[in-house]
């Protein structure tokens, strides 16, 4: 038996038991009422995230993260220390207080080492693979272009800090060692925010995301999205549900749509697909094309790359390639947008991945919940600070994981489960944090109230025969 309009109870008392609220017409007995979806403006915010040109080297990049944070910092310090001397360089600290600007870097004797892992390989026993590289001995640098100083002190856990994220130090430096004292180590802080619109316009207005829809993996059923595509276009639910369904103006897919194995799970090591993981590729990409076909014809669509998917390993990921969802990708409301992705929905600014920063920052830092690693990400106006040095991302002349601006809404796909929480800034900020657990295993996807950035869960449950005679 199958049981497709299970929601959250949030959502069942506040909208469903209310049919006046929803506009259901039900002046018309006995027949369902005719709705038209609601539309919203939509300006793609990506620029930053497609690549045009190449640089040969990575120092650009790295450079190009410095200059922007140094002058960030910089206004920073001067608000909150006005009397504490702000230095040039790394290089030029003095016996007494001052600050210096930078990148962090920490030093770990677990963190992979090419050369180590290809003996380990060769070994008749290789070692584990780690899920975290975190230590004891790991040590903490500040560098910048001049050169490079060991943070001692008391103030702060080497664990909780992280390669790649610019910073500045408050304390004193010692001239014979060339270690600095570390008092306080201050970060850029949440981005500044454009204001949202007027909230008539954005009334009973909801996006939907979702991500690791997984199509072609073992254990997972498609029949969980083929139903969740029937609701979004209303061809299942209550004349109530219709009601709802009407004012979901986009849909966000966050990766990981169509699963593609592992190289652990290859017959060999060569990263060539068999005829039968070609086939089972080629079917699972057409399954997600029609569906998204028949989700395009009546909702406007965004589907991003992930980790999991036939597209290029390297951050910013790529657009999908057109000849995976040939059908779906000729209609205007399907876009194939990059990851991360970007975008104004009626003015308000979404902002997501599909989760790989996160995944690999947890392995390099100590968190208490990725909730507050994604926290830190904004507090470091860095999406992901870890890369390249340890997360592949294209090289070039400038950073794209800068965040300029806080968004309204920051989403991150294929998390292990469903977290929402709403954030306020110094200067007023509100941000709409949403972690997306993956679909083929949760069933749930996350619906956002573009008026008062409310956010909920909705579940799509099957029930088998046994489990529901049980």
């Amino acid at each position: 038996m199958l049981q497709a309009d299970t929601r959250s109870s949030t959502l069942s008392s506040e909208v469903l038991s209310k049919p006046e609220a929803l506009g259901v017409d039900e002046t018309v007995e006995g027949k369902y009422p005719k709705y038209q979806r609601k539309r919203a403006n939509c300006t793609e915010n990506d620029g930053q995230f497609k690549i045009t040109t190449q640089s040969d080297q990575y120092f650009t990049l790295y450079a190009h993260r410095l200059e922007t944070m140094r002058t960030i910092l910089q206004e920073r310090c001067a608000k909150t220390h006005p009397g504490v001397s702000v230095k040039e360089n790394v290089l030029n600290m003095e016996e007494s207080e001052c600050i210096l600007i930078g990148a962090l870097y920490k030093a770990m004797p677990l963190k992979p080492n090419v050369l180590k892992e290809y003996t380990e390989e060769r070994a008749i026993l290789p070692a584990p693979q780690r899920q975290s590289f975190v230590s004891e001995k790991d040590q903490l640098f500040l560098e910048d272009e001049h050169g490079r100083t060991l943070l001692v002190g008391v103030a702060f856990e080497v664990a909780k800090y992280l390669s790649g994220t610019c910073v500045a130090v408050r304390g004193k430096g010692d001239p014979y060692t060339g270690e600095f004292e570390t008092y306080e180590i201050i970060l850029p802080g949440l981005a500044p925010q454009p204001s949202l619109p007027s909230p008539s316009t954005l009334k009973n207005k909801w996006a939907m995301l979702v991500s690791g829809i997984n199509l072609g993996a073992d254990g997972v059923n498609p029949l969980h999205f083929q139903l969740l595509v029937e609701y979004i276009t209303g061809r299942s639910g209550s004349p109530q549900e219709h009601s709802f369904q009407k004012d979901i103006v986009r849909v966000v897919i966050a990766g990981n749509s169509i699963y593609v194995p592992e190289e652990d799970l290859f017959q060999d090591h060569s990263l060539r697909f068999t005829k039968k993981e070609q086939t089972n590729l080629a079917s699972s990409a057409k399954e997600l094309d029609l569906n998204l076909l028949s989700m395009a014809r009546s909702c406007v669509v965004d589907l991003m790359p992930g980790e999991r998917d036939p597209a290029r390993y390297l951050l910013p990921q790529q657009p999908l390639n057109k000849c995976l969802v040939p059908s779906s990708s000729k209609l205007s409301t399907m876009t194939l947008s990059p990851n991360p992705h970007s975008f104004f929905l009626d003015k308000v600014l979404f902002l997501g991945h599909s989760g790989q920063p996160i995944d690999n920052i947890e392995k390099y830092m100590t968190v208490e919940s990725r909730m507050e690693l994604v926290k830190q990400t904004l507090q470091w106006r860095h999406i992901a600070p870890t890369a390249p040095d340890v997360l592949g991302s294209f090289p070039g002349n400038s950073d794209p994981f800068i965040i300029a601006q806080s968004p309204h809404v920051f989403f991150v796909g294929n998390q292990p489960k469903f977290e929402t929480e709403l954030i306020e800034g110094e200067d007023g900020q509100k941000i709409r944090i949403v972690l997306l657990p993956s679909f083929s295993t949760s069933h749930t996807v996350a619906l956002v109230d573009l008026e008062t950035l409310n956010c909920i869960p909705f579940q799509i449950s099957v029930y088998d025969d046994e489990e529901y005679s049980s």
